[in-house]
């Protein structure tokens, strides 16, 4: 295991421990639906299915196909925003000690 993935394991567990991942998942998604981010992927998820066909496509072919479309339409100002975040409460945390 490298050293990357061993802080991420650590921040992580940390984050789990004290409900923060819990709250950052609730901000993010908020944030995603007023951003219309959902709304575009459920459209997206529509067209799939319809080139498809219903009865030819399975949910998770659905989610192999969508998954590159919505992390590539994340809006930047969500993804930064959930960067600080992170940042803020690594910070904190590291400043406990």
């Amino acid at each position: 295991m490298s050293n990357d993935d061993r802080e991420y394991a650590i921040i992580n567990q940390r984050l789990v421990e004290k409900g923060d991942k819990e709250r950052l998942r609730a901000v993010l998604r908020e944030q995603l639906i007023k951003s219309g981010w959902r709304d575009a992927l459920k459209l997206e998820c529509r067209k799939v299915v319809q080139e498809q066909g219903l009865d030819n496509i399975s949910v998770d072919e659905i989610i192999k196909q969508v998954t590159p479309h919505a992390r590539a339409t994340i809006p930047s100002d969500v993804k930064q925003d959930l960067l600080n975040r992170i940042k803020e409460i690594v910070q904190n945390e590291s400043d406990s000690f």
